[in-house]
């Protein structure tokens, strides 16, 4: 199981977010130009945020996007699943109906491991906040400022 760009992007976007002076909103073409995002790419991104309740937005001269949660509040995962969907390496592992597909899912030796994984994965990205990461990126990195 892989994290594609969207998942990554929206991860870095709602970061980008959090960092803004005063939590203020901020246009995709900037968030794009400070992270070096395909402006197009990302605003698809942000329909699927705003869908999901992560993102909303304001029109006008200082309007933009902003975080709908609290970063502190805003668990990694529940990023990363708006645009990539249930985090999973099978789709057995977290599908009961998966049944319906698999001629050996009652006696499947590995399906428990799937499940642990997709659990494992799931608890860890839900215990970090994009707090979380602004707070690691600060103190191992010195950020540039941003525009």
């Amino acid at each position: 199981m892989k994290i594609s760009k969207n998942g990554q992007y929206a991860l870095i976007s709602a970061a980008d977010l959090a960092m803004r002076p005063g939590h203020e909103p901020s246009s995709i073409s900037g968030i794009a130009d400070r992270n070096k995002i395909d402006k197009g790419y990302l605003s698809q991104i942000f329909i699927v945020l705003k869908k999901a309740g992560i993102v909303s937005s304001v029109r006008g001269k200082n309007g933009g996007y902003f975080l709908s949660k609290a970063p502190s509040a805003l668990a990694v995962g529940e990023v990363v699943r708006a645009v990539e969907g249930d985090l999973a390496p099978t789709r057995c592992s977290i599908d009961d109906n998966a049944a319906q597909n698999c001629e050996v899912y009652d006696a499947c030796i590995t399906r428990t491991l799937w499940r642990k994984i997709a659990q494992e994965i799931n608890l860890t990205l839900d215990g970090i906040t994009i707090a979380d990461i602004i707070e690691k990126y600060k103190k191992g990195n010195m950020p540039n400022e941003t525009k």
